[in-house]
């Protein structure tokens, strides 16, 4: 799935949420679709037993055009032999129960208040605004060259017990951090 992905070279990165407001359907497909490639390539180094073994759960969070676009591209798909449950929340709460979180926010005081109920627990969280992975957020959108790519704090997920393939890594613009 991530081969499919398309990178291009860069030079001024901005948040994909700048341009939120004109995603057409194909785009929010492309989004969801990055989404689930980031929950094949992220795996937890010591499983939590609060998750559920048999399903995925995955949270969005202020983004329903992207939430109604993963709960159609995950009908009837599995992940190594489990279920993915997307909820769509309007606001952050309970976020550490996820497996990974969507923060859409824009505001960057929602976004560290969505990332501090995550702080610790093993939630893979996604992001697009500004900085986001400079908030401690796991893995940050942005909009390059009309292109969607993606940076990586490996740091923030490694301190989460989250451990990033390198077969990721190698697709993302920017990764910050290292890896144990």
């Amino acid at each position: 799935m991530l081969g499919t992905i398309a990178m291009v070279s860069v030079v001024a990165p901005q948040p994909a949420c700048a341009a939120q407001a004109r995603l057409t359907a194909p785009e929010l497909d492309l989004k969801a679709a990055y989404l689930l490639s980031f929950l094949r390539f992220v795996r937890q180094e010591t499983p939590s037993p609060l998750r559920q073994a048999d399903s995925i759960s995955v949270a969005i969070v202020g983004d329903d055009g992207l939430g109604r676009a993963l709960k159609l591209a995950v009908q009837g798909r599995r992940l190594d032999g489990r279920s993915i449950v997307v909820s769509s929340l309007r606001e952050p709460e309970r976020l550490g129960e996820y497996d990974m979180v969507f923060i859409g926010f824009a505001r960057s005081t929602a976004v560290d208040q969505a990332l501090a109920q995550t702080r610790g627990a093993p939630v893979l969280t996604v992001g697009e605004s500004d900085d986001f992975v400079g908030h401690g957020g796991m893995i940050g959108l942005f909009l390059e060259d009309r292109k969607l790519r993606f940076a990586i704090n490996v740091s923030a997920a490694g301190e989460a017990g989250l451990r990033i393939s390198s077969s990721l890594l190698s697709l993302a613009a920017e990764v910050y951090g290292r890896q144990r």
